[in-house]
């Protein structure tokens, strides 16, 4: 089997520090948005100036199930001085939330025990961050279980319907208290959820595209192991409605979960295509690739579905059914057996990056789940895919996804791709704003007022809808 070409240029592993893309106009994960002055400051709108008291500075954080991270900014005049991210030391008790907070519910100590790995993971990035720098101001975002887990506060609430957080609205802490060195000193403010498991994290990105456009028909989406979305739309009246839901994707999207996942980090498989009759691949970095991260696997689905080697209820073919079916051999030659179970070969490289039957039902189940969660919200604000002006999708997934390939396995709704916007780490821009203008702090305080929460389970035709979607 011939080795795949590489895609990538001598000097395409030269990422930007914020959004990690190869070449960008201006750092969307930093919240710059592509201009050709190349800015490193927020663009924000002119209600949102600089407060005349700021000075020193500051980090927001956004914790993630899986990834924290933090953005260092200088308070004075809002520019992003420098970024970076972790993997959420949580995640060896559990890849997604439930598994968390079960864990936290069977004693103090383990409660306690979380809340000490997620503040040493961000004492870790404000060290690496400040430097010999001293912080002042620290803005937190993340979904309702992170920051239950941060707090120390027990998340029994949110381990079963009707799914209640321990408290509401903004929370503000000294540094200390929570076990911050660097940040000892610094007021320290976690930002308000909306409601159940949709947390401060989608407030974040719900405040940020609303800075960004006046659109009406909107779906907002932050793809992660808690997939949290909202839809918001304008009645006949001319009334706007805003419905909200989260839905559990699980660890899959983010290339974990499956054989060979992985974060998108060097050696990872981000994106997979065709070209003429070739099956190729991109991979992040130099050298020979070691896993598949999350956008890189909805690409590999579209392209097996394309190619008819995956079927529309996500059956991969063995290599003799492919054969009869009359399949490409340059395509059959790359099906295989891994463990009892077949396995299509998606680089020959080095150990080999496969993409095995088990892989595509964990990621068939994630985008069902995220699909069902949009239908339902479309439903209960009366509107249709088509009426929808955009959808932004955000996450560190999200920014790297092809817009093609989420639209055709499904996971997306059936819109042309220029209305897909990709807003990279929306949350964390989110609380970058919240961090540089107190304004924008107390207007997220009244999200959890004008949006309606549905919770999904309470549904009649969830398990219905979540059935159909699970075929491509």
């Amino acid at each position: 089997m011939q080795n795949l070409d590489r895609l990538i240029q001598a000097d395409s592993h030269k990422r930007c520090a914020g959004c990690r893309k190869v070449v960008c106009d201006g750092c969307v994960a930093a919240g710059v948005m592509p201009v050709t002055n190349k800015s490193d400051h927020f663009t924000l709108s002119p209600v949102f100036r600089a407060e005349p008291d700021r000075k020193g500075l500051g980090i927001a954080f956004d914790i993630g199930t899986t990834t924290v991270a933090g953005l260092l900014f200088d308070l004075r005049d809002g520019k992003l001085l420098r970024t970076t991210t972790k993997a959420n030391p949580q995640s060896t008790y559990g890849g997604d939330v439930i598994s968390r907070i079960s864990y936290a519910l069977e004693g103090e100590e383990n409660l306690q025990h979380l809340q000490r790995l997620i503040v040493a993971c961000l004492n870790s990035i404000m060290e690496e961050l400040l430097g010999e720098g001293v912080c002042s101001r620290i803005v937190i975002v993340g979904n309702t279980t992170m920051c239950h887990l941060l707090l120390g506060v027990s998340p029994e609430g949110l381990a079963r319907a009707p799914f209640r957080s321990a408290y509401e609205g903004m929370q503000r802490r000294k540094g200390s208290d929570l076990g911050l060195v660097k940040g000892a000193e610094c007021d320290v403010c976690i930002l308000p959820g909306i409601a159940g498991h949709v947390g401060a994290d989608m407030a974040a990105v719900y405040g940020y595209v609303r800075q960004l456009t006046n659109q009406s028909n909107l779906l907002i989406l932050d793809i992660g192991t808690n997939g949290e979305m909202i839809v918001l739309g304008k009645s006949d009246l001319g009334e706007e409605r805003a419905y909200t839901c989260s839905a559990a994707a699980g660890p899959a999207l983010e290339g974990a979960a499956v054989y060979q996942g992985m974060r998108g980090t060097a050696g990872a498989i981000e994106k997979v295509y065709l070209e003429g009759e070739e099956i190729k691949i991109a991979v992040i970095g130099e050298g020979v690739p070691t896993g598949i991260c999350g956008s890189g696997l909805v690409d590999a689905l579209a392209v097996l579905l394309d190619c008819g080697i995956i079927d529309e209820t996500g059956y991969l073919l063995t290599g003799a059914e492919a054969v009869e079916k009359g399949i490409r051999k340059s395509w059959t030659d790359r099906l295989t057996e891994w463990n009892g179970q077949s396995a299509f070969v998606l680089s020959p490289e080095g150990a080999g990056v496969l993409l095995t039957a088990g892989d595509i039902r964990q990621l068939q189940m994630a985008k069902s789940a995220i699909r069902t969660g949009i239908e339902t919200l479309l439903r209960h604000a009366g509107m249709k895919a088509e009426q929808l002006e955009a959808i932004y999708l955000a996450g560190a997934f999200g920014n790297y996804i092809r817009r093609e390939s989420a639209v055709r396995i499904g996971l997306l709704p059936p819109v042309k791709s220029e209305r897909i916007k990709l807003i990279g780490n929306g949350a964390g821009i989110g609380a970058g704003i919240a961090l540089l203008s107190g304004q924008f702090r107390a207007g997220m305080e009244g999200y959890a007022g004008e949006i309606r929460h549905i919770e999904l389970a309470d549904e009649p035709d969830f398990q219905e809808q979540f059935i159909q979607f699970l075929n491509f």
